[in-house]
């Protein structure tokens, strides 16, 4: 019978994912190593908006470790408690299993809300539960400097790649220059760039005609000032076009917040792949989510591959809209822009 009662148990993400067992393996390999090819593809979970659900954080673990001999690490895009500060009801990385890799987290509009009676907040508030020092001790990742970040970056030089995590909701000068001077270091020293928020960078101007994309037109894209927290477009798009125009290597920006999916460009050609979100809480999706199916769980296995410039997204659990569009894959290649597979 489905949904499946709360207090009944159900099968684990990776018994309802058996199919994709083998693109997540192949994924994380590159060439066969004749080629000499002097990077590894760095591997790992992109999951967003999981809204304080602790089974579905924990089901998500759970997968980590299955294939954790094939995934680096899991980042979560922001939107970590539930409608606002007054639902976070429990730190996940304390009451949830443990992870066999880092779970790196990203600020989301709804962590920044002190409540919807007050929409106001303080990096000071927000930093304490989007990263708790006795978790982000473990990350060895570089924080922007000040008294409470909520911007950090972390470069992996085995796979020549560089990881920027975003905050969208305070924005300052100091940040944006920030990420700047990370860019230019990293087009000095060719390292490839994975920039990630929870917000997208503009409106996505260009979509793909690819099942990783919603038919439906919900709010997506508004430029009428009806972003949370005020939000005003574009954001850190313009910074993120010149890097790319100096010849710098952007992998694409990773985000959240719509709850349903989105891949393109923006007017400044930024790449943006929007995650569905993984809570099972179905406002602005286009799909069912079914606890005991595997529509339940939703996130994206990546795969970034440095030396043939190849961006690999996987979907784990939910694959079907209600069009009965399904998506599998997508390989694409950031180089030379354009799709290599998509199924």
């Amino acid at each position: 019978m489905y949904p499946v009662p709360e207090h009944l148990p159900i099968p684990s993400v990776a018994e309802l994912n058996k199919e994709m067992e083998n693109f997540v393996i192949q994924a994380s390999s590159g060439r066969n190593k004749r080629f000499k090819d002097p990077y590894k593809v760095l591997q790992f979970v992109h999951f967003t908006d999981v809204h304080y659900k602790l089974e579905l954080w924990n089901r998500l673990i759970e997968y980590v470790n299955t294939y954790s001999e094939y995934i680096d690490f899991a980042l979560h895009t922001g939107d970590y408690c539930g409608c606002s500060q007054t639902e976070y009801f429990c730190d996940l990385y304390k009451e949830g299993i443990e992870c066999k890799r880092p779970i790196f987290n990203c600020t989301g509009n709804h962590d920044c809300i002190e409540s919807y009676a007050n929409e106001s907040s303080t990096p000071k508030d927000v930093h304490p539960i989007c990263f708790p020092s006795q978790v982000t001790e473990k990350w060895d990742v570089n924080f922007i400097p000040g008294e409470y970040p909520l911007s950090y970056y972390k470069d992996f030089p085995e796979s020549n790649l560089r990881m920027i995590v975003l905050d969208a909701y305070f924005v300052t000068e100091e940040q944006c220059n920030w990420l700047e001077g990370l860019l230019n270091d990293a087009l000095e020293k060719g390292i490839h760039v994975i920039t990630v928020a929870h917000e997208m960078t503009n409106p996505i101007t260009n979509r793909f005609d690819v099942p990783f994309q919603t038919l439906d037109n919900f709010f997506y894209g508004l430029k009428d000032g009806r972003r949370p927290m005020g939000l005003q477009w574009p954001l850190f798009d313009p910074i993120i076009a010149e890097f790319k125009n100096k010849g710098g290597m952007h992998v694409c920006h990773l985000a959240g917040n719509e709850h349903c999916e989105y891949f393109g460009f923006t007017d400044g050609g930024v790449l943006n792949s929007v995650a569905p979100c993984a809570t099972y809480n179905t406002v602005s999706c286009d799909c069912l989510r079914v606890r005991g199916t595997k529509s339940y769980d939703c996130f994206n296995v990546i795969a970034v591959d440095t030396n043939l410039h190849l961006l690999k997204i996987i979907r784990i659990g939910n694959d079907l809209d209600h069009y009965l569009r399904q998506k599998k894959v997508i390989c694409w290649d950031y180089k030379n822009q354009k799709m290599i597979s998509s199924l």
